[in-house]
């Protein structure tokens, strides 16, 4: 699971509401150090920039009428780690993120496909 920070929960109540015109939380930025997950988390932790690995507007879709999707394939020319994602708005805000606490090792000239899904569900009252 991943955790949708303050700043995400904000913008989504800005986006609903259609105030202070926010644009869409379509970034993706892989993090290069493990920091566990946070609600108050501002930012990715240790942003990957360099090697192919710099962060991208992710290609986005509905999948079905309750699940949406971002994703990207990133094209690694250095060998790194992964610790985690994070999704980012186009204010620079951090939305959510996922961290992985061992890492993942990647390769130069490996693909690293990230898809990060959100279903949303229907409460009454």
């Amino acid at each position: 699971m991943a955790t949708i920070t303050d700043d995400g929960i904000e913008w989504k109540a800005k986006r609903e509401a259609g105030v202070d015109s926010v644009g869409p939380a379509n970034i993706l930025v892989l993090e290069g150090t493990y920091k566990a997950e946070a609600a108050g988390d501002t930012a990715p932790s240790g942003e990957i920039t360099t090697g192919g690995l710099a962060r991208a507007t992710a290609t986005a879709a509905v999948v079905d009428g309750t699940t949406s999707q971002l994703s990207n394939t990133f094209t690694c020319m250095v060998s790194d780690t992964v610790y985690g994602v994070a999704i980012q708005t186009t204010e620079d805000l951090c939305y959510v993120r996922h961290a992985i606490a061992a890492g993942r090792d990647i390769e130069a000239g490996d693909s690293l496909s990230v898809v990060a899904q959100g279903v949303q569900s229907q409460v009454t009252a």
